[in-house]
Protein backbone atom coordinates (compact mmCIF):
# COMPACT_ATOMS: atom_id res chain seq x y z
CA UNK A 1 0.00 0.00 0.00
CA UNK A 2 3.00 2.33 1.07
CA UNK A 3 4.44 1.57 -2.17
CA UNK A 4 1.04 2.65 -4.54
CA UNK A 5 1.31 5.71 -2.22
CA UNK A 6 4.65 6.63 -3.15
CA UNK A 7 5.07 5.82 -7.07
CA UNK A 8 1.79 7.63 -7.25
CA UNK A 9 3.22 11.02 -5.30
CA UNK A 10 6.09 10.37 -7.57
CA UNK A 11 3.75 10.44 -10.86
CA UNK A 12 2.10 13.46 -9.55
CA UNK A 13 5.62 15.24 -9.18
CA UNK A 14 6.84 14.17 -12.38
CA UNK A 15 3.33 15.04 -14.17
CA UNK A 16 3.67 18.79 -12.81
CA UNK A 17 7.72 19.26 -13.45
CA UNK A 18 6.36 18.31 -17.08
CA UNK A 19 3.56 20.46 -17.36
CA UNK A 20 6.33 23.63 -15.92
CA UNK A 21 8.37 22.46 -18.69
CA UNK A 22 6.29 22.08 -20.92
CA UNK A 23 3.99 25.11 -21.23
CA UNK A 24 5.57 27.93 -22.87
CA UNK A 25 3.99 30.61 -21.14
CA UNK A 26 5.95 32.83 -17.98
CA UNK A 27 3.91 34.52 -14.93
CA UNK A 28 5.16 37.64 -13.92
CA UNK A 29 4.82 39.50 -10.72
CA UNK A 30 1.69 41.65 -11.54
CA UNK A 31 -0.49 38.16 -12.34
CA UNK A 32 -0.14 38.94 -16.62
CA UNK A 33 1.01 35.93 -18.56
CA UNK A 34 3.67 36.31 -21.59
CA UNK A 35 3.15 33.73 -24.49
CA UNK A 36 6.01 34.09 -26.99
CA UNK A 37 5.27 37.75 -28.04
CA UNK A 38 2.27 38.04 -26.76
CA UNK A 39 1.11 39.66 -22.87
CA UNK A 40 -2.10 38.70 -21.33
CA UNK A 41 -2.77 41.60 -18.72
CA UNK A 42 -6.16 41.84 -17.10
CA UNK A 43 -7.42 44.94 -17.33
CA UNK A 44 -9.40 46.92 -14.06
CA UNK A 45 -12.73 45.98 -15.41
CA UNK A 46 -11.60 42.69 -14.93
CA UNK A 47 -11.44 41.72 -18.76
CA UNK A 48 -8.20 39.94 -20.06
CA UNK A 49 -6.84 42.23 -22.82
CA UNK A 50 -4.03 40.51 -25.12
CA UNK A 51 -1.19 42.73 -26.31
CA UNK A 52 2.13 42.35 -27.76
CA UNK A 53 4.81 41.93 -25.22
CA UNK A 54 6.18 45.56 -24.71
CA UNK A 55 3.36 47.49 -26.14
CA UNK A 56 1.03 47.86 -23.70
CA UNK A 57 -0.97 50.80 -25.14
CA UNK A 58 -1.92 48.44 -28.47
CA UNK A 59 -4.62 45.74 -27.59
CA UNK A 60 -5.12 43.13 -29.67
CA UNK A 61 -8.40 41.58 -28.18
CA UNK A 62 -10.11 41.66 -25.00
CA UNK A 63 -11.24 38.55 -23.64
CA UNK A 64 -13.22 37.45 -20.60
CA UNK A 65 -11.36 34.32 -19.58
CA UNK A 66 -7.43 33.89 -19.20
CA UNK A 67 -7.59 30.67 -21.03
CA UNK A 68 -8.98 31.84 -23.67
CA UNK A 69 -6.89 35.18 -23.66
CA UNK A 70 -4.23 32.23 -24.10
CA UNK A 71 -5.43 30.18 -26.22
CA UNK A 72 -5.87 33.16 -28.89
CA UNK A 73 -2.40 34.49 -28.09
CA UNK A 74 -0.73 30.89 -29.52
CA UNK A 75 -3.62 31.14 -32.47
CA UNK A 76 -2.73 34.72 -33.67
CA UNK A 77 0.97 33.67 -33.23
CA UNK A 78 0.54 30.58 -35.63
CA UNK A 79 -1.76 33.15 -37.83
CA UNK A 80 -5.09 30.43 -37.60
CA UNK A 81 -7.29 33.01 -37.45
CA UNK A 82 -10.36 30.56 -38.21
CA UNK A 83 -9.52 28.91 -34.76
CA UNK A 84 -8.94 32.41 -33.26
CA UNK A 85 -12.43 33.41 -33.75
CA UNK A 86 -13.99 30.16 -32.68
CA UNK A 87 -11.96 30.56 -29.56
CA UNK A 88 -13.29 34.08 -28.97
CA UNK A 89 -16.71 33.50 -29.74
CA UNK A 90 -16.49 30.18 -27.24
CA UNK A 91 -15.08 33.23 -24.60
CA UNK A 92 -18.10 35.30 -25.39
CA UNK A 93 -20.79 32.52 -24.89
CA UNK A 94 -19.68 31.03 -22.05
CA UNK A 95 -19.30 34.34 -20.30
CA UNK A 96 -22.77 35.17 -21.35
CA UNK A 97 -24.20 31.76 -20.16
CA UNK A 98 -22.50 32.03 -17.40
CA UNK A 99 -23.71 35.33 -16.45
CA UNK A 100 -27.34 34.45 -17.15
CA UNK A 101 -27.09 31.62 -14.66
CA UNK A 102 -26.06 34.05 -11.95
CA UNK A 103 -28.75 36.51 -12.56
CA UNK A 104 -31.07 33.56 -12.76
CA UNK A 105 -30.22 32.44 -9.37
CA UNK A 106 -30.19 35.44 -7.67
CA UNK A 107 -34.08 36.26 -9.30
CA UNK A 108 -35.17 32.74 -7.83
CA UNK A 109 -34.27 34.07 -4.47
CA UNK A 110 -36.22 37.05 -4.80
CA UNK A 111 -38.94 36.31 -6.50
CA UNK A 112 -42.46 34.85 -4.81
CA UNK A 113 -44.56 34.17 -7.75
CA UNK A 114 -44.44 30.58 -8.06
CA UNK A 115 -44.92 30.82 -11.88
CA UNK A 116 -41.85 33.05 -12.44
CA UNK A 117 -39.73 30.51 -10.06
CA UNK A 118 -40.65 28.03 -12.29
CA UNK A 119 -39.88 30.09 -14.84
CA UNK A 120 -36.80 31.43 -13.96
CA UNK A 121 -35.84 27.95 -12.98
CA UNK A 122 -35.58 26.52 -15.82
CA UNK A 123 -33.74 29.45 -17.43
CA UNK A 124 -31.30 28.88 -14.99
CA UNK A 125 -31.44 24.72 -15.80
CA UNK A 126 -30.82 26.03 -19.46
CA UNK A 127 -28.34 28.84 -18.62
CA UNK A 128 -25.88 26.46 -16.74
CA UNK A 129 -26.22 23.75 -18.89
CA UNK A 130 -25.14 25.44 -21.55
CA UNK A 131 -22.39 26.89 -19.69
CA UNK A 132 -20.70 23.84 -18.80
CA UNK A 133 -21.05 22.70 -21.99
CA UNK A 134 -18.85 26.14 -23.39
CA UNK A 135 -16.36 25.17 -20.40
CA UNK A 136 -16.03 22.02 -21.63
CA UNK A 137 -14.79 22.84 -25.34
CA UNK A 138 -12.62 25.81 -24.29
CA UNK A 139 -10.96 22.98 -21.95
CA UNK A 140 -10.36 20.47 -24.75
CA UNK A 141 -9.58 23.75 -27.09
CA UNK A 142 -6.55 24.52 -24.35
CA UNK A 143 -5.63 20.63 -23.79
CA UNK A 144 -5.12 20.52 -27.90
CA UNK A 145 -3.23 23.96 -28.08
CA UNK A 146 -1.09 23.12 -25.50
Amino acid sequence: MKNKKKNKEKLQEFIEEEFRVSLPITVLPDNSVVYKKYRIKQSKMGYFNLFYAGMDNASIDRFNLKVCALVAAKKHDLCQLDTYNKNKDLDRKYWANHADAKYFQHRIKTTKDLEKKDILSCRLDQSASLAKLYKQEITSLFRMSF
